[in-house]
């Protein structure tokens, strides 16, 4: 998988952690969804489009590291179900709008046919 910038990570993950362990959590789950935003661009999908993508997915990160009952960050979880997970949350700290839900739906689901995608890639990498 591609490398990630440090400072580009940091600056995505600085709002998700706590601690030593959580950090370590964040600093993947965020290569993760970062790596996935720059495969979107490499789509060719428009600015507006990624910048759309960009902040659902920094909503799907610390939604992951808030209430994901895990410390072990896994791709292979998140390739469970296209169906978007966190709704409540992101209903409840960002927008209820029917537009902001169904494009929060949509990254999920473009998430998870990414996943699906990925083959012979080790989980944290």
């Amino acid at each position: 998988m591609k490398n990630i910038r440090e400072d580009r990570l940091e600056g995505f993950i600085q709002d998700w952690y706590w601690d030593r362990p959580s950090h370590e959590f964040a600093r993947k789950l965020g290569r993760f969804l970062l790596q996935f935003l720059d495969y979107l661009s490499e789509e060719g999908l428009s600015r507006k489009t990624i910048n759309i993508h960009s902040r659902n997915c920094w909503c799907i990160g610390k939604c992951e590291c808030d209430y994901g009952n895990t410390d072990t960050f896994s791709y292979r979880r998140m390739s469970s179900s296209p169906a978007a997970s966190y709704v409540f949350s992101f209903e409840h700290k960002w927008s209820r709008s029917k537009s902001s839900v169904g494009s929060y739906r949509t990254t999920w689901r473009r998430l998870y046919k990414y996943t699906k995608g990925l083959t012979n890639v080790r989980d944290g990498e």
